[in-house]
């Protein structure tokens, strides 16, 4: 999907880049957990099982990919 986007970026003439952090999979957890808790218009509640779900789906960039930004 990322390829299709920076496609779609580089049509309308725009620069993409991709900014991704290594963080363990319980680490991301617990700061959605805590994200959770602020009662707040700018937080949008993400329940944990789904957080889980999206994450066994979520394919980290290579470094290859991760090159692209450079050019």
């Amino acid at each position: 999907e990322r390829q299709d986007f920076r496609r779609r970026a580089a049509a309308l003439g725009a620069e993409s880049k991709i900014h991704f952090l290594d963080v363990p999979f319980e680490k991301l957890l617990e700061r959605v957990d805590e994200r959770n808790r602020q009662v707040s218009e700018d937080v949008t509640y993400i329940p944990l099982p789904m957080m889980s779900k999206y994450l066994q789906c979520f394919q980290a960039p290579d470094k290859e990919e991760l090159a692209l930004n450079a050019g």
